[in-house]
C-alpha cells in the first residue's frame, strides 16, 4: 500500500480509491432508466484481488470498519457491496495514515 500510495502524486483518498477502481459508479439512461450501482472496476484487479483479505481482518479487529460494515449490512446492503465499501474505507484510513505520519486513532 506503502509503494502504491507513494508511486503517483496522489492529493486525496478519493483518488487512490479510484485509481484502485473500488469507487462506486451509478448508470443512468436519462430520466426512467437506473440500474443497480457498481464498482468501477478501472484499476487493476490483483491490487483489488490483494485487499481481500486485509478488508476481512479489518472487518473482524478494526472497530471503525466493523461498525460501518455493520451498519451497511443492517441497510440491507448486499455482502459483497459492504465488503467493497469497507475496502474502499480501508484504503481512506491508510492514505490517511501515510498523509499524516501518525498512527491510526479511531477517534480522529
Amino acid at each position: 500500500m506503502i509503494a502504491l500510495i507513494r508511486s503517483r502524486d496522489f492529493t486525496k483518498a478519493s483518488q487512490v480509491a479510484a485509481f484502485m477502481g473500488i469507487v462506486p459508479i451509478e448508470r443512468t439512461s436519462g430520466t426512467s432508466v437506473f440500474k443497480r450501482p457498481r464498482i468501477s472496476r478501472r484499476g487493476d484487479p490483483a491490487l483489488r484481488g490483494k485487499l481481500f483479505m486485509p478488508v476481512v481482518a479489518a472487518i473482524t479487529h478494526n472497530p471503525v470498519v466493523q461498525k460501518f460494515y455493520r451498519k451497511l449490512l443492517d441497510q440491507k446492503k448486499h455482502q459483497r457491496a459492504a465488503m467493497t465499501a469497507a475496502m474502499r474505507k480501508l484504503v481512506h484510513i491508510c492514505f490517511g495514515v501515510l498523509k499524516n505520519q501518525q498512527a491510526f486513532s479511531p477517534t480522529m
